[in-house]
Parts: structure tokens; sequence; C-alpha cells
């Protein structure tokens, strides 16, 4: 039994799909669902694709300059 992560409800069809957090929250406007190559040993890895309106990225960042010749 899964105890965690995020869950796929479907009866087949894109309209009768669901991804689930953890919590049992929907996870809105999946496009796309992706399962990655299975490796042995290796977690399932899946992509999700979303459609966003506004997309908020904050990150730690470091820039690293190169000079040519």
């Amino acid at each position: 039994m899964v105890t965690q992560g995020i869950r796929v409800i479907s009866d087949g069809t894109a309209h009768g799909t669901q991804v689930l957090m953890p919590d049992g929250t929907r996870v809105p406007k999946v496009i796309e669902i992706e399962i990655l190559p299975l490796r042995p040993g290796e977690d399932l890895r899946a992509r999700l694709t979303v459609a966003v309106d506004v997309l908020d990225v904050v990150a730690d960042a470091q820039i690293l300059t190169t000079q040519v010749g």
C-alpha cells in the first residue's frame, strides 16, 4: 500500500483521470502525465505537465562567468 506520493486515478480516458497529492487534494490543470523509464532498484519517476496562468519561481543561484580568448 502506498502511504505517500502522487496518486493517479484513471478510468482509461483523459477526462476521467485525476492526479492527487498525498493529502488527497487534486493537482489542478494537469495536461500530461509521462511515466519515465523504469530502472531496477530505483524509485518510479513520472513527469507531470501542468498549465499555469502565472509561474512564480524563487531560487538561490550562483552566476558563473567565463572569458573566451
